[in-house]
């Protein structure tokens, strides 16, 4: 692990990803490597992809979010500019405000049948621009304002 120096000054230990192996399960923060483009996100149950997560990873083409994900984090891949296709499990119940703002590639978001996302937050895919179609879950109950804005 390296050690980052934070913007308000406290000492954060992450591991630097960049493909080439695994996290190791002690890190606690992880910063993916600019030029990873293809990324697998696992979780157990209850997992969060925290806020911010992968924000600006601008060459990150795919990404395969796992079952026990129950939380896409507020501005989790904002501005990943390369990214196309995205599923969420099952297991997702929220998708945070800006979650995918700017992933102007974003194609296809697929939504399981199964589905118990209740609430896609605002601006969630905000200037997607390449976004044409999207079928939304039976389960959503809360849709944030400007979720689907150009």
């Amino acid at each position: 692990m390296d050690d980052n120096s934070g913007a308000d000054g406290e000492e954060d230990q992450y591991w630097i990803y960049s493909g080439d192996g695994r996290v190791p399960h002690d890190a606690t923060h992880v910063r993916v490597s600019d030029d990873v483009t293809v990324l697998r996100v696992s979780y157990g149950d209850g997992g969060e992809l925290r806020a911010s997560a992968f924000f600006r990873r601008e060459r990150l083409a795919a990404v395969e979010l796992h079952e026990g994900l129950v939380e896409i984090g507020r501005s989790a891949f904002y501005s990943c500019k390369s990214l196309e296709c995205v599923r969420i499990p099952s297991s997702v119940t929220t998708v945070g405000g800006y979650a995918f703002l700017q992933c102007s590639k974003l194609s296809h978001v697929e939504f399981p049948e199964d589905s118990r996302v209740g609430a896609i937050m605002d601006c969630a895919f905000e200037e997607c621009v390449s976004l044409r179609e999207i079928k939304l879950p039976r389960s959503l109950s809360f849709l944030g304002d400007i979720a689907f804005a150009r």
